[in-house]
C-alpha cells in the first residue's frame, strides 16, 4: 500500500544530511498543499503492509511536475508514520505505536474516544486558565 504527502522545498543536500542524520528531524519539514505550491516540492511516498510492520519512506523532488531526483529509501517506525501525518491534519492510529498520550494508553479505536479525548482536553484547557 502506499500514501503521499508533499513538502516544501528544501535543497537536496539539507534533505539528503536531515535523513541521514536523525529520521525524526524530518518532523521539521514544512507540509505544503500541492496547488498552493506546484512549481517545486518534495514528494514523500510511504510504502507499507497492511499491518504496518514495515513502512518505508522515500522522497521525490518535482519541479514543475516532473520528478527531478528522489533519495534513498528509508525504514521508519510506526510512530513516525504517524506523527508525520498528523502534520497533514491526518490521523494514523497504529497498533502498538507510542504516542505518548497522557489521557489513554492505547490506540483510539471510535469517533466516541477522540470526543471524549478532545472533552477531557478542552477542560484542561479551561482549568488552567482561571
Amino acid at each position: 500500500m502506499t500514501k503521499k504527502v508533499q513538502f516544501c522545498y528544501i535543497k537536496p543536500d539539507e534533505l539528503d544530511m536531515l535523513l541521514n542524520g536523525d529520521i525524526n528531524s524530518v518532523l521539521m519539514l514544512e507540509p505544503v498543499n500541492y496547488y498552493a505550491e506546484k512549481n517545486r516540492y518534495w514528494l514523500c511516498v510511504f510504502y507499507y503492509t497492511e499491518d504496518y510492520s514495515e513502512i518505508i519512506m522515500r522522497f521525490e523532488l518535482y519541479e514543475n511536475d516532473r520528478k527531478t531526483t528522489a533519495t534513498d529509501y528509508y525504514e521508519i517506525n510506526k510512530e513516525l508514520y504517524s506523527r508525520i501525518l498528523l502534520k497533514f491534519g491526518q490521523r494514523v492510529w497504529v497498533t502498538g505505536a507510542d504516542y505518548h498520550n497522557p489521557y489513554r494508553s492505547v490506540c483510539r479505536k471510535s469517533f466516541l474516544s477522540d470526543v471524549l479525548l478532545l472533552y477531557r482536553l478542552v477542560l484542561t484547557m479551561i482549568a488552567s486558565y482561571r
